[in-house]
């Protein structure tokens, strides 16, 4: 009791501090993106208001899971910290919430602590209870076996023998007495065991909480530090700035000093000297500056240490006065048993006497035997009662299960439609692509038809004009041996009148021209017989291209068929689900988006992530707010959607930048494919306007919903 009363007290004082110590804050700041407010800080919530880029709010407090509390005109609402340009003073809210969650869970790890040590003090002390009542029934029973003995030795034989059988009889009662103990102490140890193993579950759970706590505050080291470097980083920027305006000034001197003449160097030494005297005290006067500024930062910090300690007191003081509370509650309770437990021990020695007196009277055993009876009946009762509870809560957990697989088989029956209908959409575009290129085959075999009936026809009208040909060389021929006869017939003519030497002369000079004349016909035979052969060449390659043509179609329709049922599938790194925690968690393969550029999809429990990863050197992803990494998509329908990273700073020669996707995100994704994409790291950005696998998001978001 006084435990719990400590707990209680505890988690009270804990609770009114944390309720004194909240004070409401009053930050201004600008939404980077357009977005809506929400009633509360729960996803799915009422919208109370929507905003756009570039307008000015209040941030009041931060809640946790990325979530600030806002004021935006008449309205107060919720928005995730992706739509709000974060500060300084933002990020000592998250600091602050931080802070308050850690110790948050270190007083709830010290109740569970000491919630399972009361527990294993209870167990021993009733395990220490169960022994002492087994040593006294073993030496009650001792006691009345060492009184029958000597009663049996004071009587006679019959009144022995009586006695021995009623010594026998309570034997046996003790034995039954015994053993009944033994069961209580049995179950009694169960219990202990039970609890043993609840209090082991506790200890683990304060172990993994401790993990966590490490975790967050090596993540708040890490952020610490990052600050302190950024703080460092523009310390540098700006002694180099003033390095380079020194510099510059002096260069400008030196381009005045050249350009005077000879004449004003006396004048020009006094200006310098001027000059010097003026940058001398303008030297000890930025000096003088610096030295109250870091005057007025070390009293500033001065005030911030001695207001933290005047807190770190109050609380303090808080929890001495708390733990005395709680020690005073804790003595009165030590007391309050203590009496209780003198008022047992009389009551129990109270009970003893009249057990002792209900032995010797034998008739108190009807009674005793019939209480015995209702306990038994009542233990039956109680085993009976919770055997129906554990059958109701199996019951339960069935109909539970029962309505899990049946969400669960509702799901997979959505998504068999969805793959069906997908597949019915596959199969008819593919239906109607087949049909294309069989409307195209067939034209194209009519014109390849065509072609062949013209070849044929220009085949037909060579060979005609070859048959023409070989009838002109004939007719000529012909006509050739026709004037050589004649040519003869006028020779023996003309023998008659002229010598033979002259007949003979022409005759020559007549054979010489036949002779030409059937050079020239062979060569355009030739011609002809080589033209048909180039004719027949390119009838037979235009055979050849179109039988490989209908091979290279088919080879399209296999590879498009591929690429949709590439798009169609889901392809998983991780697809787990969590029974202890009931949580699934999912994590797609990465997705090539672009030349270096690859895509992933994330979701644990409700919360969803895209993770981009690019091959390049861009600097590191951060969080922080005055150099916070970015990615801008801009879609087809010229719709742009803003992620900004939300995960641990990560550096290295591959930019992995980590954001969460909300439901606004995915429902603008799933609307139109992706145009291009821009990256922002520390050191620089990249603009990718070349997309290959644009419809990314349309085909994988469903992987994942």
């Amino acid at each position: 009791m006084v435990k719990y009363l400590y707990l209680s007290l505890l988690l009270f004082v804990s609770f009114t501090v944390q309720i004194f110590g909240q004070e409401e804050a009053n930050i201004s700041t600008k939404f980077s993106q357009d977005g809506k407010i929400y009633k509360s800080e729960s996803n799915g919530s009422e919208i109370i208001a929507e905003f756009n880029e570039n307008q000015k709010c209040v941030v009041t407090a931060f809640l946790g899971n990325f979530t600030y509390k806002v004021k935006y005109k008449d309205f107060v609402g919720f928005v995730k910290d992706q739509y709000l340009f974060v500060n300084e003073q933002m990020m000592d809210l998250y600091f602050d919430h931080e802070e308050e969650q850690r110790e948050k869970a270190i007083q709830e790890r010290k109740q569970r602590q000491e919630k399972s040590q009361s527990y294993v003090k209870e167990a021993q002390e009733k395990l220490q209870q169960i022994e002492q009542r087994r040593l006294d029934s073993i030496a009650k029973i001792e006691e009345i076996k060492q009184r029958k003995i000597l009663e049996n030795k004071r009587n006679d034989s019959i009144v022995k023998a009586a006695q021995e059988a009623k010594r026998q009889h309570e034997i046996l009662k003790q034995k039954e007495a015994q053993a009944r103990a033994e069961e209580e102490a049995k179950r009694q140890l169960l219990e202990i065991q039970r609890q043993k193993e609840a209090a082991a579950k506790e200890a683990l759970e304060a172990k993994r909480l401790l993990e966590l706590k490490k975790h967050k505050e090596a993540e708040e080291k890490a952020a610490l530090e990052a600050k302190r470097q950024l703080e460092l980083q523009k310390q540098k920027e700006a002694e180099e700035k003033a390095e380079l305006q020194a510099k510059r000034q002096l260069e400008l001197q030196k381009q005045k000093e050249a350009e005077e003449k000879a004449a004003l160097e006396a004048k020009r030494q006094l200006e310098l000297q001027k000059q010097k005297e003026a940058e001398e005290k303008a030297a000890l006067e930025a000096k003088r500056q610096l030295e109250l500024q870091k005057q007025k930062e070390a009293e500033e910090k001065a005030a911030l240490e001695a207001k933290r300690q005047l807190e770190l007191k109050k609380q303090k003081e808080a929890e001495e006065k708390a733990a005395l509370e709680a020690k005073r509650q804790l003595e009165l309770q030590k007391q309050k048993e203590a009496e209780e437990k003198a008022a047992i021990e009389a009551k129990r020695q109270q009970e003893l006497q009249k057990q002792k007196e209900a032995e010797e009277k034998a008739a108190l055993e009807a009674k005793r035997k019939l209480e015995l009876q209702k306990q038994k009946e009542a233990e039956e009762k109680a085993a009976i009662e919770a055997k129906r509870q554990l059958e109701l809560q199996k019951q339960k957990e069935a109909e539970e299960k029962a309505a899990l697989e049946a969400k669960r088989q509702l799901e997979l029956k959505k998504q068999k439609e969805a793959d069906e209908k997908a597949a019915l959409k596959a199969k008819r575009k593919l239906e109607i692509q087949k049909q294309k290129e069989a409307e195209e085959k067939a034209e194209l075999e009519a014109k390849r038809q065509l072609e062949l009936q013209k070849q044929k026809e220009t085949a037909a009208a060579s060979d005609l004009e070859t048959e023409k040909q070989l009838e002109t060389k004939k007719r000529r021929e012909s006509a050739i041996k026709a004037e050589r006869d004649a040519i003869r017939k006028q020779v023996n003519e003309a023998s008659k009148y002229n010598s033979i030497a002259k007949a003979r002369e022409k005759e020559e000079q007549q054979l010489i021209e036949l002779r030409r004349q059937n050079d020239s016909i062979a060569k355009m035979i030739e011609k002809e017989r080589q033209e048909l052969e180039g004719l027949r060449r390119s009838t037979a390659l235009a055979q050849n291209a179109m039988n490989s043509e209908p091979e290279e179609q088919d080879a399209e329709v296999i590879a498009l068929a591929e690429r949709m049922k590439y798009r169609n599938e889901c392809h998983y790194q991780i697809n787990d689900y969590d029974r202890f925690y009931n949580i699934t968690t999912k994590r797609t393969e990465e997705y090539s988006i672009s030349n270096k550029l690859t895509a992933e999809l994330y979701q644990q429990g409700v919360k969803t992530n895209v993770f981009f990863n690019l091959s390049e050197d861009l600097g590191c992803a951060s969080y922080l707010p005055n150099q916070r990494s970015s990615l801008k998509i801009t879609l087809e329908n010229n719709r742009t959607v803003m992620f900004y990273h939300s995960w641990d700073i990560e550096c290295g020669e591959i930019f992995h930048f980590k954001a969460i996707l909300t439901n606004d995100q995915k429902s603008a994704l799933k609307s139109s494919p992706i145009k291009s994409i821009v990256l922002k790291g520390t050191k620089g950005t990249k603009d990718i306007n070349f997309i290959e696998y644009k419809e990314f998001f349309i085909d994988k978001l469903k992987c994942i919903d």
